[in-house]
C-alpha cells in the first residue's frame, strides 16, 4: 500500500518486508474461509487441523500489522492527497469489473453478485479498503486531537478505548465493536505509544519477550476457545482489531522489524503492491465461488484427508498468484487510474474553490 510519508526518503526494508509477510499471513487465513473446510471440519484430525484453526483465527494480526505499518508514518501528517483517496477506490473498482469480466469470461454463473462486483465499495466487498480510505482522509483531524491533548488526556482517552473496544468485545463483539471502529481506535492507541512510548519501542528485548508470550496466550485462546464451544457451548472471541492480545503482538512485530535498517529495492516494490493483492485475493468472486471450487477438486481428487494441507497450499499459492496480477495491474491500469485519480482531483479542487468563495461572497453580504 502506498504511503503518505513525512520525508522523500526510501522507507526502511524492515517495515516493508513486514507488510509483505502480514499480507502473506491475511492470504493463508482467507484460505481457511470456506464453508466446504467448515463442511468437512468434523473429518479432520491431527497437528494440521489445530494449525489450521489456530491460523484461520489470526486475520486481525496480518489486517493489525498491515494498519500499524501505514498509521505510524500518518502520525504528525497535516494533510492529505485526495487523489490517493480516489486512486485507491478506482483501482478497487477496476479491479473488481477485471475479476467479474473474467469469470463471465469463463461461463461461470453469478447470482445476486454483478452489481457488488460494478460497486465493490459501496457494498463493502473489501471492509478493509473503505476503512482505510476513511481513516486516510480523517487522519489530519485526528493528528490534531493528538497533538493538542495532554498526555494524560490522551492515556485517559486510549484506555477507555481499550476498555470498551478491547476487553468487552471479548465476550460481546456484536455489541461493542466493528471495523471501521476498531480501525479509528488503533489510531489513537499507535498515536499514543509513538509519542510516548519510545523507550518501549526501542527495547528489542522486551518486545522479544512479549512476542513471544503473546503468541503463545493467542494460541491457548484459540484452543480453548473451541473446545469449551464444542464441549460446553460456551464462547468467547479473541480475532478483532482492538483485542489486547492482538495488539501486543503487532506492536511488538513492528517494534523488532522497524529495527531492520536496510534498504531493498525488490522487497520494496513488492511491498507497494501489498495493497492490490488484498483487493485481488480478496475478491467476493474469488472468494465465494473460486476457492470452494478449489477445495471441491481436492476433495474430488485426492480425498479429505489432504483438505488441511491443501488449504496451506491455497494460502501461499493464492499470495504469489495475487501478487504476480498485482504487479501486471500496477504496471498497466494502474497508470491510468493515477492519471484519472489527478484529473478528478482537479476538479474536485475547482469545485470546492468555487464553494467556498460562494461561502465567503455570503458572508460579505450578511
Amino acid at each position: 500500500m502506498s504511503e503518505v510519508l513525512i520525508n522523500k526518503k526510501p522507507r526502511s526494508s524492515g517495515i516493508e518486508l513486514l507488510k509483505i509477510l502480514a499480507m502473506l499471513l491475511i492470504c493463508l487465513v482467507h484460505a481457511t474461509q470456506s464453508g466446504v473446510i467448515n463442511a468437512h471440519a468434523a473429518e479432520q484430525s491431527g497437528f494440521l487441523k489445530y494449525l489450521i484453526k489456530v491460523i484461520g483465527e489470526c486475520g486481525n494480526i496480518g489486517n493489525l500489522t498491515f494498519i500499524i505499518c501505514s498509521a505510524w508514518f500518518l502520525i504528525g501528517s497535516t494533510k492529505t492527497k485526495t487523489e490517493k483517496a480516489v486512486n485507491i477506490l478506482l483501482d478497487s473498482t477496476f479491479i473488481s469489473i477485471i475479476i467479474l469480466i473474467g469469470f463471465i469470461s469463463a461461463g461461470k454463473t453469478i447470482q445476486g453478485g454483478i452489481i457488488r462486483q460494478i460497486f465493490p465499495d459501496v457494498y463493502i466487498n473489501n471492509w478493509f479498503v473503505v476503512a482505510y480510505v476513511i481513516v486516510y482522509l480523517l487522519h489530519p483531524i485526528f493528528n490534531l486531537i493528538i497533538k493538542n491533548v495532554s498526555r494524560i488526556t490522551l492515556f485517559s482517552f486510549v484506555c477507555g478505548i481499550l476498555i470498551i473496544f478491547g476487553i468487552l468485545p471479548f465476550f460481546m463483539i456484536d455489541k461493542f465493536y466493528n471495523e471501521l471502529v476498531g480501525f479509528i481506535c488503533v489510531y489513537f492507541i499507535i498515536g499514543y505509544v509513538k509519542l510516548y512510548m519510545k523507550d518501549f519501542c526501542k527495547s528489542v528485548k522486551i518486545n522479544a519477550i512479549i512476542l513471544v508470550l503473546s503468541v503463545i496466550v493467542f494460541a491457548a485462546l484459540v484452543l480453548i476457545r473451541d473446545r469449551a464451544e464444542t464441549n460446553y457451548g460456551f464462547n468467547f472471541q479473541v480475532n478483532y482489531l482492538t483485542s489486547p492480545v492482538v495488539l501486543l503482538i503487532s506492536v511488538s512485530l513492528f517494534n523488532l522489524f522497524v529495527k531492520l535498517d536496510f534498504v531493498n529495492k525488490t522487497i520494496n516494490y513488492i511491498s507497494s503492491c501489498t495493497l492490490f493483492i488484498y483487493i485481488i485475493h480478496s475478491n467476493y468472486l474469488l472468494r465465494i465461488i473460486a476457492r470452494a471450487d478449489f477445495y471441491n477438486f481436492v476433495i474430488e481428487k485426492f480425498g479429505v484427508g489432504y483438505l488441511n494441507l491443501f488449504v496451506l497450499v491455497c494460502g501461499v499459492g493464492m499470495f504469489i498468484g495475487s501478487l504476480i496480477l498485482a504487479i501486471i495491474y500496477k504496471e498497466t491500469i494502474h497508470r491510468f487510474t493515477a492519471f484519472l485519480s489527478l484529473k478528478i482531483k482537479n476538479i474536485l479542487d475547482k469545485f470546492f474553490s468555487w464553494l467556498n468563495k460562494k461561502f465567503t461572497k455570503n458572508e460579505n453580504i450578511d
